[in-house]
């Protein structure tokens, strides 16, 4: 019988790619490979039984930095060849511990501020470039009332606000966990919290249930005229909305976080040498571009990727601060996803909601 490797991902238009029957990426593989795509609440359980050696994928596809010390600590994902030196320098963060690698990049997701142009004069101006929050915050209110939108839906508020929360000092941007992983005095944060809730008000009726899709298509529809979205959902957008330099702008935040989606070869698996010659496989120029077709986002940082937010993608590449390497990640943000929804639908202030966040995750410090 011969050898075939599962893989489990999570349903993301970024890795359609994938699974696309045209594109065929995996025909010129030596060995059959079952990739599996499932929406995040069903993938997440998967994910769960895959770890704990309750199902038969090899591979797993996990946001980078987020999951990636637990699971190292764990010794649930085995380690693999370093990747190519031919990605964009900034996604090697997400694969590695310690020098050593444990993950081969998908797409990445990082901050991207998109547009149509004409509406405000101060933001054309930023087309291809950096703005701080203060800035969003100042032309979104002022020049597109009730016309943009943000991802503020329980499950993606933590990220969406993550560029507001933080603060710049002598061009160190100061995060809601320190250097070592360890969780600040959220006291710090709370007019940051203020100045990004306020924003609902001023957005788009609805903004609180706003994901990827419903973020996306608002733009799409003309519903809005400003979004803040990832860099993975460039690709899908641009299939349902031809994007151009003419009508539309594209910039980044100077707080900008990102993470890469990527491969992790699980420590159970029995195909491991497979697995990797998979990895070597897929590190292909030509496979890059068909996927970035969908995702919007190349990771080889030479490859021809002829789209109008790449300046802006490429700005965001180079200034984005992923979050320090923490223990119980998810457990953790998980906090900061349901206290900062809390403030947004105006249930807690922003000083209750850091201050539930701050002493739950403390417990988890212990």
């Amino acid at each position: 019988m011969q050898d075939m490797i599962k893989i489990l991902a999570v349903a993301d238009p970024a890795i359609y790619a994938f699974g696309d029957k045209d594109l065929a990426i995996f025909d010129g593989f030596k060995a059959k490979v079952a990739f599996e795509a499932y929406p995040w609440n069903d993938y997440a359980k998967l994910l769960d039984k895959a770890l704990h050696h309750e199902s038969d994928f090899d591979i797993v596809m996990i946001p980078g930095h987020l999951f990636l010390k637990d699971l190292v600590k764990d010794n649930l994902i085995a380690k693999i060849k370093r990747p190519l030196d031919v990605y964009y320098k900034s996604l090697y963060f997400d694969l590695n511990i310690e020098g050593n690698f444990y993950a081969l990049p998908a797409f990445y997701d990082g901050h991207l501020v998109v547009f149509r142009k004409g509406v405000s004069e101060a933001l054309d101006k930023k087309d291809g470039g950096v703005l701080t929050p203060d800035e969003f915050c100042s032309i979104a209110k002022n020049d597109f009332e009730h016309k943009f939108s943000l991802k503020a839906a329980a499950s993606e508020i933590f990220t969406d606000a993550l560029p507001f929360l933080r603060w710049i000092d002598n061009g160190k941007i100061f995060d809601v966990y320190d250097d070592n992983g360890k969780i600040r005095d959220l006291a710090l944060f709370e007019d940051r919290l203020k100045q990004y809730c306020e924003l609902k008000d001023h957005a788009i009726e609805g903004t609180e249930n706003f994901g990827n899709e419903e973020v996306a298509q608002a733009f799409i529809e003309g519903k809005t005229d400003l979004m803040i979205t990832w860099s993975g959902q460039m690709g899908l957008i641009d299939q349902k909305l031809p994007l151009n330099n003419q009508e539309f702008g594209f910039a980044t935040l100077n707080t900008a976080w990102s993470a890469v989606w990527s491969f992790a070869l699980l420590e159970k698996s029995s195909h491991k040498e497979l697995c990797q010659d998979l990895f070597d496989y897929l590190q292909n120029p030509d496979i890059d571009l068909k996927c970035a077709k969908f995702s919007g986002t190349p990771l080889f940082a030479q490859n021809k990727f002829d789209k109008p937010w790449l300046k802006a993608q490429e700005r965001m590449l180079s200034c984005f601060k992923p979050l320090p390497l923490i223990d119980n990640g998810p457990q953790k943000n998980g906090n900061l996803y349901a206290q900062i929804h809390k403030a947004y639908l105006k249930e807690e202030s922003a000083q209750s909601a850091l201050n539930n966040a701050y002493n739950e995750i403390l417990k988890l410090e212990a």
